[in-house]
């Protein structure tokens, strides 16, 4: 039991973290440590990606899962939950262009709010 509320717990770890890559920019534009962890994150998130490195929570979540007597799946974290979420079968090559489009639309976003100067406000 404990074993799966952890599993369970670490998948909603998993899913504030993407969130967090996602739409951190809204808290990087009122403060700096914010700024500055969503901008790690966001490396992070699209170094993964690109390199198809695995993710320590994706392993964590699947032992706890295997504990609890679940089993685990095959594909990535984001591959399995996004496939259950919106329905689609995604392959893994194409979380690269995502990951980039996200990367890109924050960059974006804190480009046009340094130049309407808020970002200096941090």
């Amino acid at each position: 039991m404990w074993h799966e509320i952890g599993a369970d717990v670490i998948a909603l770890v998993h899913f504030g973290f993407l969130a967090f890559v996602m739409f951190g920019v809204l808290l990087g534009r009122t403060h700096r440590w914010w700024r500055i962890a969503h901008i790690a994150a966001m490396m992070y998130g699209v170094l993964i990606e690109v390199f198809y490195w695995p993710c320590p929570l994706t392993y964590l979540e699947q032992y706890l899962r295997r504990q609890a007597g679940q089993g685990q799946f095959d594909e990535p974290f984001i591959a399995h939950y996004l496939n259950q979420l919106i329905y689609i079968e995604a392959p893994q090559w194409a979380m690269i262009p995502a990951a980039l489009a996200v990367l890109g639309t924050n960059c974006g976003l804190y480009l046009y709010l340094w130049r309407k100067d808020k970002l200096l406000k941090g």
